[in-house]
């Protein structure tokens, strides 16, 4: 059976490990569907919405807080307001660097 999942259409290739095909659990299937938008893409995290407030974890901006504007590029950069008590700027940094506020976990 191996051989036809393969060469099914959307299959880029199976879990497997030394070679060999290796079970996945339950969970794991669960999580990545509950993750599957109407796209087909599977989104690693919560969507940020125009206006979400969100705290950068790393970098040099760490823990200051800004204000989503929008993804740039392949989605992978987006594009936050960030506001200080007199100074604002606009930054481009990776996506995995902010999390929205309230929201335990990446984003």
């Amino acid at each position: 059976m191996l051989h036809k999942i393969r060469f099914t259409r959307g299959v880029q290739s199976v879990v497997s490990f030394g070679g060999f095909p290796t079970p996945v659990d339950e969970d794991v299937v669960n999580i990545v569907r509950s993750r599957t938008g109407p796209d087909g893409l599977v989104r690693m995290g919560d969507e940020l919405k125009l206006g979400d407030n969100v705290t950068i974890k790393q970098g040099p901006f760490r823990n200051l807080i800004g204000i989503f504007e929008r993804e740039v590029g392949d989605r992978d950069r987006i594009q936050i307001l960030l506001t200080t008590t007199s100074y604002q700027a606009r930054l481009v940094l990776d996506r995995g660097l902010v999390e929205r506020l309230g929201q335990a976990g990446p984003v």
